[in-house]
């Protein structure tokens, strides 16, 4: 269940939340600017997640083993 694409985009959504909801104050602090805002930091976190998560996925799908259960991403 956890390597399918709807998982994965689940996952992504609450991660870029989560980031987003904790460090988008800290950002500013550590980039020296003013211009960033949660909705920057939330697209790049979720972005970066589930290409990650898709990545994995696939990477999954081609290496398991022929005796192995198939991964069905769908």
């Amino acid at each position: 269940m956890t390597h399918t694409v709807l998982f994965v985009t689940a996952s992504a959504l609450v991660g870029g939340a989560v980031v987003a909801a904790l460090f988008a104050e800290r950002f500013d602090d550590w980039i020296g600017s003013e211009e960033s805002d949660r909705h920057r930091l939330f697209l790049f976190a979720f972005l970066g997640l589930l290409a990650g998560g898709l990545s994995h996925v696939f990477a999954d799908m081609l290496s398991a083993p022929d005796i192995s259960t198939p991964i069905e991403p769908l």
